[in-house]
C-alpha cells in the first residue's frame, strides 16, 4: 500500500530508484512461513481482539505455521481451519484486491489491522490500509476473491524489515524501471542505466555529513 502512496508523490521512475537503493532483503525461504506474525487467529473470534500465540501451541496448515494462545484454540482451528483462518491465507486483503501500480499481490499484515465481515477474518498490511479498505469493503472483497486463485501461486513476499514486504514480482519490476529510465529524483542527479548502488550510498553518506 505504501508503494501506491510513494508512486503518487515521486513518480514511477524515481520510486523505482529509491526502492532499489533501499532494498535489503533477508530471505527466510528455508523455513515454513509463520502466519500473521504468530498471532492467534481463533482469538479474533473468541476474544474479539488480537492475541499473540505461543510456539507451544502450533499447527501447520496451508504450508504455514499457525500459533495459538492455548491448546483449546489450537484444537478449534484444527477442526475447522477454513472458518478461523484469515482470508487469503493471512496475506493483506487490500494487496490481493488492489490493482494499483503493480497489480494484485501478496503482502504481509499487521495483526492489529483486522476486521470480521460476514463471519470471515480479514487482515491488512497496516491500520492505515484497513482504513482505506473498509469504505469499499464489499467491492474489495469481491476483487480479492476473484484475484486470489492467481495470487495464491505468487512467490512469498521478500521481507525487508518488519512489517513491510516486497513481492518478488515487484522487485523485478523495479529493476526493470531503473534499467529503462533516467532517475533524476530523489538523488538530484541523472543516473543512466541501472544505478551503481555503492556509488549512490556513498553520495547519500557524503550529503549527510555536509
Amino acid at each position: 500500500m505504501w508503494v501506491a502512496y510513494l508512486a503518487s508523490r515521486l513518480g514511477a521512475a524515481a520510486l523505482a530508484g529509491l526502492l532499489l537503493w533501499l532494498l535489503t532483503p533477508t530471505a527466510r525461504a528455508d523455513e515454513t512461513r509463520l502466519s500473521i506474525s504468530g498471532y492467534d487467529p481463533v482469538a479474533y473470534f473468541t476474544d474479539g481482539t488480537p492475541v499473540p500465540g505461543s510456539s507451544e501451541f502450533e499447527y501447520v496448515w496451508h504450508d504455514a505455521r499457525w500459533r495459538f494462545a492455548s491448546a483449546t484454540h489450537r484444537d478449534l482451528f484444527a477442526k475447522d481451519p477454513e472458518h478461523y483462518a484469515p482470508q487469503y491465507d493471512g496475506y493483506c486483503a487490500m494487496g490481493v484486491a488492489d490493482a494499483a501500480v503493480f497489480g494484485p499481490h501478496k503482502d504481509t499484515v499487521d495483526p492489529e489491522a483486522w476486521a470480521i465481515v460476514d463471519g470471515k477474518l480479514y487482515l491488512t498490511h497496516t491500520r492505515h490500509t484497513m482504513d482505506r479498505w473498509r469504505p469499499n469493503l464489499a467491492e474489495n472483497i469481491k476483487r480479492a476473491d476473484a484475484n486470489w486463485s492467481a495470487v495464491a501461486y505468487q512467490p512469498e513476499p521478500t521481507i525487508i524489515g518488519p512489517p513491510c514486504a516486497m513481492p518478488t514480482a515487484l522487485r523485478e519490476a523495479i529493476a526493470g524501471f531503473v534499467a529503462a529510465y533516467h532517475v533524476e529524483r530523489p538523488f538530484q542527479k541523472r543516473v543512466r542505466d541501472r544505478p551503481n548502488l555503492d556509488a549512490l550510498v556513498r553520495r547519500r553518506s557524503n550529503r549527510s555529513r555536509q
